[in-house]
Formats: structure tokens, sequence, C-alpha cells
């Protein structure tokens, strides 16, 4: 057996005062699976003593709690929640999340988000810490933020991190809040903006690792750099792997064997050709990993995610300047990066 993300899929919803999400993974779960849930509740206009409250049912009647581990900015603004790894029903596909606000809160705009993770070889255990901003601590750019594991110690084989950020905005700044992304070395798993009450912008994105024992790297975000962000709140854990990464070792940042390395493209600004066929998401390395083969894909104009579209993880590429000779030339589509 060898650790891997067997597939994994986020959705999200803009609703007012109590709600759901649904959720349906592209393929129904397979026996022997373990499956971690990531949520994340933000709202711009009100506070509440308390954060949303919830539960998770699949379509096959199994509950489960919305977060072993969660995490809240000042006033409950911002919330993020993580559950332990699972052993799910096989065949389960949709997964709905149904969520309680406050009292007081049933009027307020929510924008909702579930990202749903279905595992091999990981333990069911896992450790995890947050960082939240209070409102006192004034605006900051999205470099300023992240969370780290106190003192992690992986397993023979590493560790999955799986990391929520839930981030509002000033008011007005819409893009700001679009701009919010996975953080280097982060792979972007969903990810979704709304402009909520008294026209505040905010985001909600999930992004996950896998790491070598040794390694320990902060939860972070990549975005704006202007001083925008407000009382947003990072939820990061650790889930030990009980088994290599499929491919080869344990993982590791970009080029590590854990994260697939598809082969190089160019980049043009647009093509004749172009039929808006987004592909999903890639992350740019310098080089191919050491003795991959580096096959030449085609060209592929590189954009924004499209909001509300899917934005699967693909893996790595090189981008060149131009195509090698003689190679095939075709229209790709459009991919984002992270």
């Amino acid at each position: 057996m060898s650790a891997s993300i067997i597939q994994k899929k986020a959705a999200f919803a803009t609703v007012t005062g109590s709600g759901s999400v649904v959720v349906t993974l592209d393929n129904p779960i397979s026996a022997g699976s373990q499956l971690v849930m990531a949520t994340g509740l933000v709202q711009t206009l009100g506070s509440a003593l308390t954060a949303p409250s919830g539960s998770i049912e699949d379509d096959l009647s199994n509950s489960y709690d919305i977060g072993t581990y969660g995490s809240s900015g000042q006033g409950h603004f911002a919330n993020a929640y993580l559950t332990i790894a699972v052993t799910p029903q096989e065949g389960a596909q949709t997964y709905t999340l149904s969520f309680t606000v406050p009292s007081g809160e049933s009027s307020s705009l929510f924008l909702a988000g579930l990202c749903l993770y279905e595992l091999s070889g990981i333990s069911t255990s896992a450790t995890n810490e947050s960082a939240s901003q209070g409102l006192s601590n004034g605006f900051h750019m999205m470099s300023d933020l992240n969370a780290t594991i106190s003192g992690l110690s992986g397993g023979s084989y590493g560790n999955l991190l799986l990391s929520v950020g839930v981030f509002p905005f000033n008011v007005g700044d819409l893009s700001d809040a679009q701009a919010v992304a996975a953080g280097s070395g982060w792979s972007l798993d969903g990810r979704n903006t709304a402009t909520l009450g008294n026209s505040q912008p905010a985001a909600i994105v999930f992004e996950s690792q896998f790491v070598d024992p040794s390694s320990n790297p902060a939860a972070t975000f990549s975005g704006s750099a202007n001083n925008t962000e407000l009382d947003g709140t990072i939820l990061v854990a650790a889930y030990s792997l009980t088994a290599a990464v499929a491919g080869g070792g344990s993982g590791g940042g970009g080029g590590g064997s854990s994260t697939v390395f598809l082969g190089a493209i160019t980049e043009v600004g647009s093509d004749p050709d172009d039929n808006g066929l987004f592909l999903g998401t890639v992350s740019v390395i310098s080089q191919a990993p050491s003795g991959v083969p580096v096959p030449y894909l085609g060209k592929v104009r590189i954009v924004t995610a499209p909001a509300g579209r899917p934005n699967p993880t693909l893996g790595q590429v090189i981008v060149l300047g131009s195509a090698p000779a003689n190679a095939s030339n075709e229209w790709l589509g459009s991919v984002a990066t992270s």
C-alpha cells in the first residue's frame, strides 16, 4: 500500500443565516479508505459569542461531527474546522454540511465551504494548530499570516498537512480577497470568495502538502501585498503517513515525488482554437525531478481559476519560452498556477 490522496473535492455556498453545502465526489468511496473533512464559515456583519455549529451527513445516512479541531477569529467572524480521519462507508459519494449560526446571526450573509479528502495510508490520529487574529490587531497582508504545528514529529513516512484559511477583508477590497491562494509549497484544493454584509468581501481557501518526517512547514497563503485582511483564522492539521507516498518517497515541496510531474508547456496570451476549456491548477517548477522524463505537452494560457468552476490540482510543470523543434504544439486550454 502507498499513501495518497485518492480524490479531493470542494464546494461553496453563500447563504443567509443557517444553511448547507453539498459536495459530490467524482467517484464513490473505495473500500479501506480514510476520509478527512475540512470546513470554512465566514460572515462580516455582526458578531457572536460562539462559533457556528454543524454536522456532515453522507448519502448513506452516516453522520459526522463538523470538526475535531476548530479555530475562530475574534467575534467568530471567521471559522475553520478539520476532522480527524474517519473510515467512511464504502460507496458513499455525496456529503452535506449543515450548519447552524448563533443566535442573532440569522440575517447575516455567510460564505461556507466544504472540502473532502479521500485518503489511503494515513493514521486516523492527527495533530493540529491554529492561528487567529483579533480585531484590535488591525489590518494585515496575507504574507503576515501563518500557523505552525508545535513540535510536530512525523512517522517513518512523514505527514500529510491539511490547512484551512478563512479571511475577511476591508470594505470594497474584493480583488484582494480574490487574490488569496495556496502558499508556497502547498497545493490549492479549493477556493472561493464573496462580498458579504457591509460590502466586505471574504475568502475561504483549502490547501494540502505531503512532507517528510523532518519537515514542519508553516501553513501560509499567497495573496495581495495590501494591508486589507482583518480578523481571519488559519487551521492546520497533520495526519501521519503509515506508508510511502505513491510514486516513491514521502513527499515535500515543489519537485518532491509526492506531486505528479506532468512535463513541459509553453504559455501563450491567446489562441485561435481557445474553446474556453479550463484544465485546473498547476505548480511551476524550475527543472524536472532527477531521472524523470520531460514530455512536451503543448501550449496553454495561464489564467485565474473561473469562479464556481471545478479546479483540480493537476501537478507540476516546467514553462518553456517556446516549443521544442518539431514538437506537436497543440492547444490544451487554460490553467491556473499555485
